[in-house]
């Protein structure tokens, strides 16, 4: 234990003491981390520390001092969110001055909660703090410097956000905002070193990284001209349903409204709205991308061509409705969770007479199909890594008719 947390937990004791004998607590008074968390009776809920900004912010991370909050856990839970009563509960949420950090799952699915004040001391907000709840719109202080992993995932109701100059990080993979289907805009303040934000969508501070495209703008969106670099930009869009490139652009270009590289030699963002239920790659595509068909749950066929070597991490994940899916004889790697939830999936046929390369057995992961390959190869296939997990591993010849 660091030096300063005996003196914290004390010192947040004799808040507690204090804030109940005044009556600051009509409805709960509870001790986290070195704050107080107080809830009203008509749900409004307050969360008091004695920490600072000054002198906090140059360190990553940052030093939260006598202000930070109790991280709690997925499966354990604040002790003022008991019950679905408590959940409901709460519709507002004020982070007063000398908070430095809002708890992990501090908020998590108070979809009542539509409102959120945060104080001048915040520097993190937690991992999965406000998870869930019923926000529509985000300001966030100027003194916040980190938000971590889904802080304000799932938030269906969330229509804009707006960053300051002082944030430094948005989630580990960007995935702060994860889910929040009708968001239109993420506005960035200009003097903010790290990000930047063009027709209100998350750039880079240089803004040719496409980081965040807000799902509820639109069902179509161009890649602007000067943009050389996407990361998985269109998750959990499901009402996007073409994806184009500026013709200038030299990184990026689209067939169909899918969007591949330059030359058309990968695959990079199939839109998970798309109308259609089956879809042919074109010929000379040697690459399907990370996540180029992530959670497309519309498709239930998809045509590899031969010209396909190499399947990347999470290219099909989650695409519950495909059925039946074909392995070119030149495939040589199939990249890690690259089939992972494909609950639907019933045949795999692979026509490469050596099983190709997996990264690791999360490929196939909750995936229940009969794999059919060359006959002469129904050993090698029982014996190679991740594929002898098919229980069923039939001849090509026993394959259904496509």
């Amino acid at each position: 234990m660091k030096i300063w947390q005996p003196i914290a937990i004390a010192v947040a004791v004799c808040l507690a003491a204090v804030f109940l004998i005044i009556g600051g607590c009509k409805n709960g008074l509870w001790i986290s981390g070195s704050t107080i968390v107080t809830r009203s009776q008509d749900g409004a809920v307050t969360v008091r520390g004695l920490g600072s900004a000054k002198y906090r912010s140059n360190t990553m991370p940052p030093n939260l001092g006598f202000g930070a909050m109790k991280d709690y856990h997925f499966t354990k839970r604040p002790p003022w969110l008991r019950d679905s009563i408590d959940y409901a509960s709460i519709t507002s949420v004020t982070i007063g001055n000398g908070v430095t950090h809002v708890g992990s799952f501090a908020f998590l699915f108070c979809d009542n909660l539509t409102s959120v004040t945060f104080g001048r001391d915040v520097l993190v907000i937690g991992y999965g703090a406000f998870w869930g709840t019923g926000l529509t719109s985000l300001t966030l202080p100027n003194s916040l410097i980190e938000i971590e992993k889904f802080a304000f995932a799932n938030s269906t109701s969330l229509i804009s956000v707006t960053i300051p100059q002082s944030v430094r990080s948005i989630g580990s993979n960007l995935n702060a905002l994860d889910n929040s289907p009708r968001l239109t805009s993420i506005n960035v303040d200009k003097g903010n070193r790290n990000y930047s934000s063009v027709d209100g969508m998350l750039f880079n501070k240089k803004g040719d990284k496409l980081l965040i495209y807000p799902c509820g703008k639109g069902s179509t969106y161009t890649i602007p001209a000067n943009v050389i670099s996407i990361l998985s930009p269109f998750d959990n869009c499901a009402g996007l349903t073409d994806i184009f490139a500026d013709e200038s652009n030299m990184k990026f270009t689209s067939a169909g409204g899918v969007l591949f590289n330059k030359d058309m030699t990968r695959l990079e963002r199939y839109p998970e709205g798309k109308h259609g239920s089956a879809y042919t790659i074109p010929d000379g595509v040697t690459e399907i991308y990370v996540g180029a068909f992530y959670q497309c749950t519309g498709l239930t066929s998809v045509t590899i061509p031969n010209s396909v070597v190499e399947i990347s991490t999470g290219a099909f994940s989650y695409c519950t409705s495909l059925t039946s899916i074909t392995i070119s004889n030149n495939m040589a790697k199939i990249g890690t969770n690259a089939f992972l939830g494909c609950t639907g999936l019933k045949s795999m046929t692979s026509l490469n007479p050596v099983p190709p390369v997996i990264e690791n057995r999360g490929a196939f992961k909750e995936v229940n199909a009969c794999l059919y390959v060359p006959e002469s190869s129904i050993s090698a296939y029982r014996t190679a890594f991740a594929w002898k997990d098919f229980e069923c591993i039939k001849p090509l010849s026993e394959a259904p008719a496509m």
